[in-house]
């Protein structure tokens, strides 16, 4: 938008959040269109119809913290060059797995670590490449991955020397009194290892703890 003078769309689920970007300069310099709603799988399609998102667009960014795979899953009316997805780095890259779905999801309510949320980054990985997509990598914080078109795979690669996948380092856990307690990722992993994941190889809910994650 600041760059190249694209328009842009957002649905913020807060609104608190959404008064504060009409408050700011990028709302009316740019065409900029924001929706306050709480995204389910449900309703994700309805609300891009309602808000006339073009279907073809440049870029999706979705980070939602909570059942961002069942959305992405869902979204059917979007054909995007690029698309970003928030990953959860603890689930690591080993397995496929998703946090269970809920329409209500959130984040902290489900834990107060603030640690179970989202999808392993090959969970990603496998539904993106069902849709013609591949990985261009990370970002180097390891929270955001990035997928193209496979039409432009070719000219990708040609600029492209390494595909990387980088693995979170943050330390954000959380105590019950909402305070960070700056755990590492095996004991990040302990305290919410009683909390189910979906393994989407076999379609099955498992406990954290049991798998090596």
């Amino acid at each position: 938008m600041r760059n190249k003078n694209f328009d842009g769309y957002l649905i913020e689920g807060n609104s608190k959040a959404t008064k504060n970007i009409k408050r700011q300069r990028i709302y009316w310099k740019h065409n900029l269109t924001v929706k306050n709603k709480f995204v389910d799988k449900d309703n994700i399609n309805k609300i891009v119809s309602d808000m006339k998102i073009p279907k073809k667009i440049g870029l999706l960014s979705l980070d939602i913290d909570g059942v961002d795979y069942w959305v992405l899953k869902a979204l059917k009316s979007l054909d995007a060059s690029i698309v970003i997805c928030e990953y959860n780095s603890l689930f690591g890259s080993k397995k496929s797995v998703t946090v269970p779905y809920d329409q209500h999801f959130d984040r902290t309510k489900k834990h107060f670590s603030n640690l179970y949320y989202g999808a392993s980054i090959n969970a990603f990985i496998d539904l993106m490449k069902s849709r013609n997509y591949f990985l261009l990598g990370t970002n180097t914080s390891g929270n955001n991955a990035f997928f193209m078109k496979n039409i432009f795979s070719k000219d990708i690669n040609k600029i492209l020397n390494e595909k990387k996948i980088y693995m979170s380092k943050y330390r954000e856990s959380r105590d019950k009194k909402g305070q960070l307690t700056y755990l590492d990722k095996k004991k990040s992993l302990q305290i919410i290892g009683n909390n189910i994941v979906v393994d989407l190889k076999d379609n099955k809910k498992k406990k954290i703890k049991d798998l090596n994650l």
